[in-house]
C-alpha cells in the first residue's frame, strides 16, 4: 500500500536509486576518497565510517537537498553572524577588563565572574554579588566598573540567532 502525499495523494516513493548513469562516477568517487584517506590523513574509522556511509547512500539514494541547505545555513550564519559577534564581544570584553585594570587589581577569574554578573543582570552588580564576592569595591568603584561595562557593550550586535528560531529544528 505504502504511504502517500496528503495534499495529492500521490504514492511517495520508499526508496529512489540513484540513476545508473551516475553509479560509475559515485563509486569511483568513494574509491578515490577510500585510496585518499588511506594515506593517513584521516583517523581510520572516520575514513571507514565516511566510505561506508558513501556506500550506502549511492545504495539507498537519496535527495540531500534539505541537507545542503541546512550546511549552507549554518556556515553562513557563522562568517556573517557568529564570526562578527564573537570578535566583537572579544573586543568589548577586553576593553572591559583593560578599563577595569585602571581602577582595581583583580585575577582574570574574577574579572571573568564580574563581567559575567554584569551581563546576566543587564549592566548592574546585584546586591547579593556586591555583598559577596565584590564586598571589597565600594559604591564609587562599582559605579564606575558599571559604567566601564556599558560602555563596553554599547555597541555589541545582538546575539546570533540559533538554528531553531532560524527555522531549523533537531528531529
Amino acid at each position: 500500500m505504502g504511504t502517500h502525499d496528503r495534499v495529492t495523494q500521490e504514492p511517495l516513493p520508499d526508496h529512489i536509486d540513484a540513476r545508473h548513469e551516475d553509479l560509475r562516477s559515485l563509486i569511483n568517487g568513494i574509491v578515490s576518497f577510500d585510496e585518499l584517506s588511506g594515506r593517513g590523513a584521516l583517523d581510520p574509522v572516520v575514513a571507514a565510517t565516511s566510505v561506508g556511509f558513501g556506500f550506502v547512500y549511492v545504495h539507498r539514494y537519496f535527495d540531500a537537498t534539505a541537507h545542503a541547505e541546512f550546511l549552507y545555513h549554518c556556515v553562513r550564519t557563522t562568517i556573517e553572524s557568529d564570526l562578527p559577534y564573537e570578535v566583537a564581544y572579544l573586543q568589548a570584553y577586553d576593553a572591559f577588563t583593560t578599563a577595569i585594570a585602571s581602577i582595581v587589581d583583580m585575577p582574570a577569574r574574577t574579572q571573568e565572574l564580574l563581567h559575567r554578573f554584569l551581563r546576566q543582570n543587564n549592566g548592574r552588580l546585584s546586591k547579593r554579588s556586591r555583598s559577596g564576592e565584590f564586598a571589597s569595591l565600594n559604591d564609587d568603584e562599582v559605579a564606575t566598573i558599571e559604567r566601564y561595562y556599558a560602555e563596553s557593550v554599547v555597541n555589541l550586535p545582538a546575539a546570533p540567532a540559533t538554528t531553531e528560531s532560524a527555522g531549523y529544528s533537531r528531529k
